[in-house]
C-alpha cells in the first residue's frame, strides 16, 4: 500500500440545513458572475460547521480519532445553531476567505474546547488559530486590484438560518482539481453514552 492510500486527509464537522447550503449556493451564483480573481468556490452541497482539522491520519489512526469523538460528544446534548454575520479571513477587504458566521453559544465553544483535549490526548495537536465558527463560502486565492466581491458578498441578503445540531461528524476530505469531495465516515450522536 503506497503512503497517499494509508492516510486519510480528515476533519471534525458539524452538518448544515440543506434550505441553508441552497441559500448559500445562491450567493455563490450571483457572486461567481462578478469574477475578480482566482477563487476557489466551495460545493453548496459540502458546506459544514468545522470543529477541527486533523490533517493526515493514518487508518490505524482512525479508530482512536472516533474514539475520542465518541467520548467528547457524549457530554453534549443537542444544542441550537444560527448563522450571524458575514465576513472575510484575515479581513473582509483583503479576503483569503469568505464566509458565514454561525452561533452555538457556550455549548459550541464547551464542545470544540472539549474536542481539542480529547484529540490531543491522543496525539493530534491543538490547533494554533482562535476558534471561530463559520461557513467556509470561498477560498481567494488571488483577488484582483479594486474588485468589488467582498463589497458585494457583504452586501448581499442571507436569510438567517436556526437549526438543532443532533451528531458531530467524522469526515474525510479528497482534493480534486474541481475542489475537495466530503464524506462521512462516522456521525455520532451527541448526549449518547460512550461504549
Amino acid at each position: 500500500m503506497n503512503t497517499r492510500e494509508s492516510v486519510i486527509r480528515t476533519f471534525i464537522a458539524i452538518d448544515v440545513p440543506l434550505d441553508l447550503k441552497k441559500g448559500i449556493g445562491r450567493i455563490q451564483t450571483e457572486l461567481i458572475k462578478l469574477g475578480g480573481g482566482r477563487i476557489s468556490w466551495v460545493k453548496p452541497e459540502g458546506i459544514h460547521l468545522t470543529l477541527k482539522f486533523l490533517g493526515d491520519v493514518t487508518r490505524d489512526e482512525m479508530k482512536e480519532v472516533v474514539e475520542s469523538v465518541r467520548k467528547t460528544v457524549s457530554k453534549h446534548d443537542d444544542f441550537v445553531l444560527r448563522t450571524t454575520v458575514k465576513g472575510g479571513f484575515p479581513r473582509l477587504s483583503q479576503p483569503r476567505t469568505l464566509w458565514v458566521g454561525v452561533d452555538g453559544g457556550d455549548v459550541l465553544m464547551e464542545l470544540h474546547k472539549d474536542l481539542e483535549v480529547y484529540l490531543t490526548t491522543a496525539g493530534f495537536g491543538p490547533e494554533d488559530a482562535k476558534f471561530h465558527p463559520h461557513l467556509t463560502v470561498c477560498r481567494v486565492k488571488e483577488i484582483d486590484k479594486g474588485a468589488i466581491l467582498p463589497a458585494k458578498f457583504a452586501d448581499y441578503p442571507l436569510e438567517s438560518f436556526e437549526w438543532m445540531a443532533g451528531s458531530v461528524n467524522v469526515m474525510m476530505s479528497r482534493l480534486s482539481p474541481s475542489g475537495a469531495d466530503y464524506k462521512c465516515i462516522e456521525a455520532i450522536k451527541l448526549g449518547v453514552p460512550g461504549l
